[in-house]
């Protein structure tokens, strides 16, 4: 009696065990399928110029970040696998270079299409060939050189602009205006005149009018007055000598006789 239940119970354990086992199996299996599908992206990175030999020991391919990480050939091939359908970016990565990106679309039937990166424009596709083919832009610059004083800064800055630009109208109107033209001198001549600064003695006894004192005399006035006095003695010395002939003429003297009577 003890036998058979201990065979019962034993068989009743073998069976959960067995169960246990089939059931580990399976989810085991569902985990590695689960991380093992996925598509597989491929592509072939140019060597860059006057790179050393284990460049490619240190590039690394992220996709989508660094959520899938592959590595390089020596020859320059790379495969990220484990992919599954998406759209993803695919950028190598360099401490001391820089290689162009691309994004990678794939659809659950597994068809790859590339394209270029555009972040400006995201609408603006440009496809690239499958498998990629990824070219190195230059040495990856960290530091912004200092700029340098350059002549042409200090030409164009705005304080010399606003002392050479006045100065070069003035001489660009003095080569377009025709200085030897006979109407434009005369023109000029009556502006300087209308323009002219008084005279100095003119300017003393302006002041000396507010002060109180009396007008001096300037050159200017005593001309006007010498003028004055010899215009008035010509004109007397005409009239007296128009007087004298007048009564010295016969028809003047006949004139003064019947004046007297």
């Amino acid at each position: 009696m003890v036998i058979v239940t201990f065979c019962e119970n034993f068989k009743g354990s073998f069976f959960l065990l067995a169960a246990a086992m089939f059931w580990t199996v399976v989810l085991s299996a569902i985990l590695n399928c689960s991380w093992t599908y996925g598509h597989k992206l491929e592509g072939l990175l140019i060597t860059p110029k006057d790179a050393p030999a284990d460049w490619f020991v240190h590039t690394r391919i992220h996709v989508d970040g660094s959520q899938y990480v592959g590595f390089v050939q020596p020859d320059g091939y790379f495969e990220v696998s484990g992919v599954p359908s998406g759209s993803y970016v695919v950028e190598p990565v360099h401490p001391s270079y820089v290689f162009q990106t691309a994004r990678v679309d794939i659809n659950s039937k597994g068809r790859i299409r590339a394209r270029r990166v555009n972040a400006p424009q995201p609408n603006a596709v440009k496809e690239l060939p499958y498998p990629l083919r990824l070219s190195s832009g230059g040495n990856a610059v960290y530091f912004k050189p200092r700029e340098q004083l350059r002549t042409l800064d200090v030409l164009f800055s705005p304080s010399v602009l606003y002392v050479l630009g006045p100065l070069i109208v003035v001489m660009a109107l003095t080569r377009l205006i025709n200085t030897n033209d006979p109407e434009m001198q005369k023109e000029l001549q009556q502006m300087s005149r209308q323009q002219k600064l008084p005279d100095f003695g003119e300017m003393l006894s302006s002041l000396s009018m507010f002060g109180g004192s009396k007008k001096p005399a300037t050159s200017h006035t005593r001309r006007r007055l010498t003028d004055d006095a010899r215009s008035s003695s010509s004109t007397h010395d005409a009239g007296s000598g128009s007087r004298s002939d007048t009564s010295t003429s016969p028809l003047g003297r006949k004139l003064t006789k019947r004046k007297n009577q």
